[in-house]
């Protein structure tokens, strides 16, 4: 009972510091924000409570599916190096890949699209976002960044709240491939991923209507268009051959970052040492409030709010990495782990602000001023969207 009092008072404190920081308060659409919240404690119902044995024994197989498959392709390029764990950029790699590439076909026969544009008209019609806005949001739940591509012709046209809640959306959210290798390589619970995946969309298009809400006439309202959203492919073929290009690009980047970032946290750790504390020290004092806030167990709060500086500074892969660690251990409660899971589900870092902030610029130039400075305050709503899930998911189970 306390553990779900405490998630409802996280939810509400997260709610209230968006309305205290909006640009305009007294436009504020609260049907929309009533709405929003209610579609994320739907999808909350449906998979944490609704036959959740059923859904999270297929979630598991699907995943297990994903690494068997992609673990074909790599067995027939490494040989045995697929059976060393330890080689992460191994396993990464491979699934990413294989995913990526599955993305690009689905994309181009249209079934992705479809389903997108679905979701995408449910939560229109539901919340009464913009087509452009809401599109974005459905789209971001199955690709990453590559979804902005997808959009440039709505992206000169999007008003500014439109735009900021294109750019809180992809901070909220984690491209499928990047899922795949949360679940098969970092051990997350593959219920909890896709879960917090569909919740963390209409959670961050809420929060970004509280924070910058509409001021102009949307010119998508009401319409959400299949041709939007249409592949740039010309065959199966191509489909397949430039989602598994655009999945090495990503492996490649990844493992630059992950190395550098990794490298970096040592280093500020002994840096620190000098003064007889560490990064890891000052996350967790700094981050333990909202790790209490959230649902987690006092006695866990430093461990992880440890997980959510360096998820937030750094990136969600060091977070996933150390949680699995952490959880081998025993060094989190079952239900500590589960609202972590759902908390580190999102691109909400420094890391991804660069990226945002590129590939939005490379697309609409003109805009590119307007994006550098909502950067800062997407990647806020962006993680408190996470929060907010988190903490709806430790409302919904307790124990």
């Amino acid at each position: 009972m306390i553990s779900r009092l405490i998630a409802l008072i996280g939810i509400a404190s997260i709610l209230l510091l968006c309305v205290v920081l909006s640009t305009d308060r007294k436009r504020i659409n609260w049907i929309l924000v009533t709405w929003g919240i209610g579609i994320q404690f739907f999808f909350a119902l449906v998979i944490l409570k609704t036959y959740p044995e059923i859904f999270f024994a297929k979630a598991q197989a699907f995943f297990e599916g994903i690494t068997f498959y992609s673990n074909a392709g790599s067995r027939f390029l490494f040989g045995s190096l697929v059976d060393h764990k330890d080689l992460t950029i191994l396993s990464m790699g491979s699934v990413i890949i294989f995913v990526s590439s599955m993305m690009g076909l689905l994309n181009y026969l249209r079934i992705l699209p479809v389903i997108t544009v679905g979701l995408a008209r449910v939560m229109s019609r539901a919340m009464k976002t913009s087509g452009a806005e809401t599109l974005a949001a459905s789209m971001f739940i199955f690709m990453g960044i590559e979804a902005v591509s997808g959009l440039k012709n709505l992206l000169l046209k999007m008003t500014h709240s439109e735009l900021f809640s294109l750019m809180t959306c992809f901070m909220a959210t984690i491209a499928g491939s990047v899922m795949a290798v949360y679940v098969g390589v970092f051990g997350a619970n593959p219920g909890y991923i896709l879960a917090a995946s569909f919740m963390n969309a209409p959670g961050a298009l809420v929060l970004s209507k509280i924070l910058v809400p509409e001021t102009d006439v949307p010119e998508t309202t009401g319409k959400v268009r299949l041709k939007d959203v249409a592949s740039p492919d010309s065959g199966i073929i191509e489909a397949l051959s430039n989602g598994a290009l655009d999945g090495l690009k990503l492996t490649l980047a990844i493992a630059a970052i992950l190395m550098a970032f990794v490298s970096v946290i040592h280093l500020s750790n002994a840096a620190l040492g000098v003064v007889g504390t560490s990064f890891d020290q000052i996350g967790s004092i700094a981050f333990a409030p909202i790790a209490l806030l959230i649902g987690i167990p006092w006695q866990d709060c430093m461990t992880a709010g440890k997980l959510l500086a360096i998820k937030t500074v750094f990136n969600e892969w060091i977070a996933y990495s150390q949680l699995k660690v952490i959880v081998a251990e025993g060094g989190l409660h079952p239900r500590s782990t589960m609202i972590m899971t759902f908390a580190l589900c999102s691109f909400a870092n420094f890391g991804s602000m660069g990226i945002l902030i590129g590939g939005v610029s490379s697309l609409a130039p003109e805009r590119g001023k307007e994006v550098a400075s909502l950067a800062l305050k997407a990647l806020l709503a962006g993680l408190m969207a996470g929060l907010m899930t988190a903490s709806i998911a430790g409302l919904m189970m307790a124990s």
